[in-house]
């Protein structure tokens, strides 16, 4: 029928937060200003979790350390 556009607003509150809309609990967003009042809002991965070493395999690399003990 005609041009209705969706705008997607959130209101800052008292202590400065905002939600978003598609935001999720524990996201982390990197913030750019780029100009006044036009921010920039970029969601950041997570980096993936190294996998660790076992038990077994650490008391090994200890006990193969050149290290003195005492």
């Amino acid at each position: 029928m005609w041009d209705n556009p969706t705008m997607s607003t959130s209101t800052v509150d008292s202590k400065k937060r905002i939600v978003l809309p598609n935001g999720r609990p524990g996201d982390v967003f990197d913030i750019q200003q780029q100009a006044e009042g036009r921010f920039i809002l970029v969601r950041l991965e997570k980096p993936e979790r190294a996998e660790g070493i076992s038990r077994r395999a650490c008391m090994e690399a200890m006990r193969k350390a050149p290290c003195d003990r005492r």
